[in-house]
This record gives C-alpha cells, sequence and structure tokens, in this order.
C-alpha cells in the first residue's frame, strides 16, 4: 500500500513539473527579446506561418498561431514560448518574445525570431 502511495505522489510531482504554461502565464513573463520592425503585422503573420509550417516541428516542438485582424494582434506558440506581434501603425510591428527559462536556454524560437528579423515583407527595389 505504501509503495502505491508513493508511486501516486512521485507521478504526481512529475507531471506538475512538466506542465505546460498558459498564454497567460507566458504573458506574465517579461520578454526576454524586443524589437520593432518596419513591415505590416498581417503580412509578417502570413510569412511566419508560411515559415514554421515549412519545418514543421524538425527541429522545434511545433508552433500553433492566431491573428486577431480588428485588433492587429498576432502570435505564434511554442509550449514554452510565446511570440506576439502588435501593430503600431499601418507598416510598424513590434515582435516580443516570452519564455520560460527552460525554452531559453534550448533556444526555442530561435528560428522564427531570426526570419522575423530578417523582415519577409521588405519590398526589394
Amino acid at each position: 500500500m505504501k509503495s502505491r502511495i508513493f508511486l501516486f505522489l512521485f507521478i504526481s510531482i512529475l507531471i506538475s513539473a512538466c506542465a505546460v504554461p498558459r498564454i497567460q502565464e507566458l504573458r506574465s513573463i517579461p520578454p526576454n527579446e524586443k524589437f520593432i520592425i518596419q513591415a505590416p503585422i498581417g503580412c509578417l503573420y502570413y510569412k511566419g506561418v508560411e515559415h514554421v509550417s515549412s519545418y514543421i516541428g524538425m527541429t522545434e516542438p511545433k508552433f500553433t498561431w492566431y491573428f486577431d485582424q480588428n485588433h492587429k494582434y498576432a502570435w505564434f506558440r511554442q509550449p514554452l514560448t510565446l511570440v506576439e506581434l502588435k501593430a503600431k501603425t499601418d507598416n510598424v510591428t513590434e515582435v516580443r518574445r516570452s519564455q520560460t527559462s527552460s525554452a531559453h536556454s534550448f533556444g526555442q524560437g530561435n528560428q522564427l525570431m531570426e526570419f522575423l528579423k530578417s523582415n519577409p515583407c521588405a519590398v526589394d527595389n
């Protein structure tokens, strides 16, 4: 009987330690990377979706994404990382990444952040 109780408690602790934070919890973490880019939010969002879809979890956990056109806000989410896009003006977007310390140590979201920094919406002259 004692071994069953111990096993139950051990498994409960393991499960709680591996819990995935909710978006609100990730938003409450100060961003560890933040920048402004000269590009419309819609373009960055759709280019970002294409980008993360092209490497479907080969080196990182799979992303989910959301875009609210009315409020000019979007996000990309991995289990321990939140990358938010917020329109400042029609052609200026703020990008910020909030994540747990373990996600930071593994570089979760690095590929997406580098891609967005490269401004995939820039028009070549």
